[in-house]
């Protein structure tokens, strides 16, 4: 089984501001080109993860969203998975009869940035944008779908 965490900094959405400048679209192409050579690799179970961006639909539509509060991490990020021969994440909202909830409650706003634009993620470990390497850290793993992926998919 592969489980594919790889670079965001060029196929998400988020940094469309940043498409048009010089060397971006050829570093998108590559990023394009790894993530289709994963997705194509030949692993008979695969998941990809990634936030919204081009890859779909471009290499293949995405299978699931997730969000971080649904397994028990108090942040709003929305991810994108890419599924082969696995099954979506399974979570819950509520104890029932057959499931325990797992979500936690939808997150408030962390912050307002310069904007005015509520934000609602800071990132895994719970620091704030721009406080150290950002960016490295809003590219962790949340814990809760960590665990859910290895609990689910063994």
């Amino acid at each position: 089984m592969l489980i594919a965490h790889q670079p965001c900094t060029y196929l998400s959405y988020a940094g469309t501001a940043h498409w048009n400048k010089p060397g971006r679209l050829q570093k998108r192409l590559q990023a394009l080109e790894f993530f289709a050579a994963l997705w194509e690799c030949g692993i008979k179970k695969i998941c990809l993860e990634n936030p919204k961006g081009c890859a779909s639909p471009v290499i293949a539509k995405y299978s699931q969203e997730i969000q971080p509060y649904y397994f028990g991490n108090q942040h709003l990020k929305t991810t994108w998975l890419w599924l082969k021969n696995l099954p979506p994440l399974t979570y819950s909202f509520t104890d029932n009869l057959f499931n325990e909830r797992t979500a936690t409650e939808k997150p408030e706003p962390i912050y307002t940035d310069k904007s005015g634009k509520k934000r609602y993620f800071t990132d895994a470990t719970g620091g704030y944008h721009g406080e150290g390497n950002s960016t490295l850290k809003r590219s962790k793993t949340f814990p809760g779908i960590a665990r859910a992926m290895a609990e689910q998919w063994g």
